[in-house]
């Protein structure tokens, strides 16, 4: 019992220690702020975390960091002429920007098609499993360039 009641005069002693300079030495503007009422559209809101979430799944962190081509070029073995590459092939870790930027816009649209799949009417329903498809077999589109052979 002694024991527990040095330890917790130590926490009280540690706790005022620590708190001192902000009860004196720091001390709070008295200021009068007025808060606005008014809040933001919600679809604005939507907007906002859509484009964030495709900027994110479209690798802009990688493409700021490592700062690859837009474009990547090869050279055809027969003629010798050099064409233009959206997808990097054989590098699960690496990407172009233009790929990057459409398979993000895939993955979105995909997202997109649920939420379409959602309303319930037969229109909304429609047209969401087709945009679904179309995400899905671009993306599959896109696996299959980048991993010649998959899922073969």
């Amino acid at each position: 019992i002694y024991s527990g009641l040095k330890e917790m005069s130590l926490l009280n002693l540690c706790d005022t220690l620590v708190t001192l300079p902000y009860r004196h030495l720091y001390r709070c503007p008295n200021m009068r702020l007025r808060i606005s009422a008014s809040r933001p559209n919600p679809m604005l809101i939507f907007a906002v975390a859509v484009v964030s979430i495709y900027l994110i799944l479209a690798g802009i962190v990688y493409d700021i960091i490592i700062e690859p081509p837009s474009v990547g070029s090869t050279q055809d073995p027969t003629t010798k002429a050099v064409g233009p590459v959206s997808v990097m092939k054989y590098r699960i870790n690496g990407q172009y920007i233009i790929e990057g930027l459409s398979a993000g816009f895939f993955y979105i649209l995909g997202g997109a098609a649920f939420i379409m799949m959602e309303k319930g009417t037969p229109i909304w329903l429609s047209s969401g499993l087709v945009a679904f498809l179309f995400a899905s077999s671009f993306t599959l589109v896109f696996f299959r360039l980048k991993i010649p052979g998959y899922l073969h």
